[in-house]
């Protein structure tokens, strides 16, 4: 909380702090700022508006760095986030849109990669959802550059492994075919590397001990089960149930083992 950095707005409406009809609050509703945790009652604000997220004071309380280590007002906040607005999904130096390429993609993508950056992930989920939309509504992969293709894969990967979409949902929004590939590969590689994982794996290592009775068939399993992470990571991205998995390693030993036993009988 203490990294996080945001404008402090001074906006004191007499009694009309929290309702309907305070001017500052409508203002924000229109721009589609999200209220988060905070006191009301009190004429001052947090306001980020980066993940468009606010605060409202409480008393000794800080959320955060103000910007400029000084309140502002209203009026002095509208100036500055229209600014905002006005460069909002350009590049950190591009002064115009290219108008080649629709700004309303291009700076949802632009806009979430920083969010997830900042490790805000709700509010990059609530923007990537216009992106998919987007994607599903143009079914247009043509008019994706490769910066944008880069991109997109870094969101939704991180987004996947952070659990906020699934693959399924991707493919649904129409997310290209070979995005979604890279996509996919990326969560495998997280989950090799996860503690989840570490602890699949150990539970499917218990399960084998006490589901076999043979110790021979048991270290088969077993070193079948640490050969293959990776396939069994891939099974698991594809939604395949921990006991069919567990099938699935008894089957393939079983498959090794008796073609063992048939060569040897040869």
């Amino acid at each position: 909380m203490e990294d996080d950095i945001y404008f402090l707005v001074y906006y004191d409406c007499g009694s009309n702090l929290d309702i309907d009809d305070n001017p500052f609050l409508d203002y924000l509703k229109k721009e589609e700022f999200d209220c988060e945790a905070g006191f009301w009652g009190c004429p001052w604000y947090f306001v980020d508006i980066e993940d468009k997220t606010y605060k409202p004071g409480r008393p000794g309380v800080s959320y955060g760095k103000e910007i400029g280590g000084h309140a502002i007002t209203f009026s002095e906040f509208k100036t500055i986030y229209e600014i905002y607005k006005k460069y909002d999904g350009l590049g950190l130096f591009e002064m115009k849109p290219d108008k080649s390429k629709p700004k309303t993609f291009k700076g949802k993508i632009n806009k979430v990669s920083r969010l997830i950056e900042n490790d805000h992930i709700s509010s990059a989920t609530k923007y990537a959802a216009d992106i998919l939309n987007y994607l599903k509504d143009t079914n247009n992969q043509n008019n994706i550059d490769d910066d944008a293709k880069d991109d997109l894969v870094y969101i939704f990967s991180e987004l996947v492994n952070e659990g906020e979409y699934s693959l399924g949902e991707l493919k649904d929004a129409c997310f290209p075919q070979k995005l979604l590939e890279e996509v996919r590969e990326n969560q495998i590689k997280h989950l090799l590397y996860s503690d989840f994982f570490d602890e699949e794996i150990r539970k499917m290592k218990d399960h084998l001990f006490y589901s076999t009775a043979s110790d021979y068939y048991f270290n088969r399993y077993y070193n079948f089960l640490m050969d293959r992470k990776k396939d069994i990571a891939r099974k698991y991205v594809e939604g395949i149930d921990f006991l069919d998995i567990i099938d699935w390693i008894k089957e393939e030993v079983d498959k090794q083992i008796q073609k063992e036993e048939e060569n040897g009988k040869d």
